[in-house]
């Protein structure tokens, strides 16, 4: 499968042919999420969509910063296999996310964007920065960006 390229840091709008109405976060219960949150917490992006003309080839995705923008992973409709219907101007829909937090203490960020797809890349149609502010907290010692859970042994 081919890997779209996005410029991570000045998305260009191309032409504004989608609109993000709204974003919600929340947890394994279903409850919105406050910015603290434990390592290994299950959480759902949930997003409301509005497509301002036709969209051929939708692409939706969620990119999860850690300090000065070091992306910790990315995730998308088309990345996971699932390409998307078209859509039609006017046409509004509801597309989630739900991901797994095996992240060490400290600050992330999370930035949702829709674009479409052209080629090998994407034009970017909307892109929010930090739609949510995460304090990953975490009773383990774990060191970097990825708790490994790394169980040590001696025989």
């Amino acid at each position: 499968m081919a890997r779209a390229h996005v410029n991570r840091k000045e998305p260009v709008l191309r032409r504004m042919i989608g609109h993000i109405n709204d974003l919600v976060l929340t947890d394994a219960e279903g409850s919105i999420c406050e910015p603290m949150v434990a390592a290994g917490s299950r959480l759902t992006l949930t997003a409301q969509i509005r497509a301002l003309c036709d969209v051929q080839k939708p692409h939706f995705g969620l990119m999860i910063t850690a300090q000065e923008d070091a992306i910790v992973a990315a995730a998308s409709n088309t990345m996971l296999g699932e390409p998307d219907v078209p859509q039609r101007a006017g046409e509004e829909l509801t597309v989630g996310f739900t991901i797994d937090l095996p992240l060490a203490r400290g600050d992330y960020l999370i930035d949702f964007g829709l674009a479409e797809a052209a080629g090998e890349s994407l034009d970017v149609l909307e892109w929010r920065r930090g739609v949510s502010h995460l304090v990953v907290t975490n009773s383990g010692n774990a060191t970097g960006i990825v708790d490994t859970r790394a169980v040590y042994r001696r025989s």
